[in-house]
């Protein structure tokens, strides 16, 4: 199997495209952990998305309610079952709680390139966690 290399945040993973599909390894760094997204989490995502000013540039409804948060994690899910994303909620080990999210995704094999994108909340940027 053909094997690519990604790094996030000091840690590598190497992603085939069979475990790209419905595996989603934990990451662990310094500080955070990037854990497999889950429904289960979506309580705890929504107390760091509550302030509105985090999502000014946001296109879609702002997932400050946890119906929204509900279905921005069920798509991120649903891309990850169709293989175009690895989703991540993003656990502060010194907090003990998952303050954000993030994705791998736009794999390209040919390129060995992934894309990191979608980090929330935003307000972490000064604790150098995003």
């Amino acid at each position: 199997m053909e094997q690519d290399l990604a790094v996030i945040a000091g840690a590598t993973i190497i992603m085939t495209r069979a475990s790209a599909l419905n595996r989603t390894p934990q990451l662990d760094g310094p500080q955070v952990s990037l854990v497999p997204l889950s429904l289960e989490q979506v309580e705890a995502l929504c107390r760091h998305s509550a302030d509105p000013s985090l999502w000014t540039w946001w296109i879609r409804e702002p997932p400050i309610e946890a119906t929204v948060m509900r279905r921005e994690v069920e798509a991120a899910l649903a891309s990850r079952d169709a293989g175009s994303r690895i989703p991540f909620a993003i656990y502060h080990r010194g907090r003990s709680e998952h303050i954000g999210s993030t994705s791998l995704w736009n794999y390209d094999a040919k390129h060995r390139s992934i894309e990191i994108g979608e980090v929330d909340p935003v307000r972490w940027t000064a604790d150098r966690l995003n």
